[in-house]
């Protein structure tokens, strides 16, 4: 018998497998681990991914010592306690707020495939390895939803930075933050971020959340901003000759 687990599958065709299991930290959920395995297996599920708020981050070497590795970690900015600040781009630069098309923003999300695939090769899938068709499903949803909050920015009516996501109430959540490779190390994403925030209080938005590698170098441009770590992720991926 399978103890009650509260899980959740995500579907993301840049993910390894497609898709992973997902679920919360509890004070019983490490000891129901066997469970999370077998729900892995029922579900044919190969990545197991556990999110550990920051409180418990006593957790990381339990989680270490059965082979879960750090991934994602989850920040929020308090807007009630964020300083808006006047945001100046080079004059060939412009923001957009409007939506685009996938055509314009894809050469962005295959850099972003591309760096994810080159440093963290068992979590995403290879760019060759994506289905493209499918991710534009993924992308369009999240573009044309009615909560969507978007930002492009331009420079020779090319895009060289995007950020969308989705306002639900009072909370924003981020789902993509990309900026030209070319053109990073020059303050052009901390001040397309900014932008980005500056924008979103019109809208009473007063909290932020966004996801980042735990040890990507974009994650000191959120602290910076005042961003706080509040979960933790770690995954594994699993087979069927492993999962028990």
């Amino acid at each position: 018998m399978i103890n009650k687990v509260d899980y959740r599958i995500i579907i993301d065709p840049t993910l390894k497998f497609g898709s992973q299991l997902q679920f919360q930290y509890t004070q019983k959920s490490l000891s129901n681990l066997k469970d999370v395995y077998l729900i892995a297996k029922k579900m044919q599920q190969s990545q197991i991914v556990v999110s550990i708020d920051s409180s418990f981050n006593q957790e990381e070497l339990k989680l270490s010592q059965i082979s879960f590795k750090k991934s994602l970690v989850t920040l929020e900015l308090d807007l009630n306690l964020y300083n808006i600040n006047e945001v100046v781009f080079e004059e060939e630069m412009h923001c957009k707020v409007n939506d685009l098309s996938f055509t314009d923003l894809k050469p962005l999300l295959v850099q972003q495939a591309n760096f994810h695939s080159n440093n963290y090769s068992d979590y995403y899938k290879n760019v060759q390895s994506i289905d493209w068709k499918d991710y534009l499903k993924v992308v369009n949803e999240d573009l044309n939803s009615s909560f969507s909050h978007n930002l492009f920015l331009f420079k020779n009516n090319k895009v060289i930075g995007l950020i969308f996501g989705a306002i639900n109430s009072n909370l924003l959540n981020v789902f993509e933050f990309v900026v030209d490779e070319e053109l990073r190390g020059q303050g052009i994403g901390t001040k397309l971020l900014e932008k980005y925030i500056n924008n979103s209080k019109q809208f009473g938005v007063n909290k932020i959340v966004l996801e980042t590698w735990w040890n990507q170098p974009s994650r000191r441009i959120y602290e910076k901003l005042g961003f706080i770590v509040t979960k933790q992720e770690y995954y594994k991926n699993v087979t069927n000759t492993n999962v028990v």
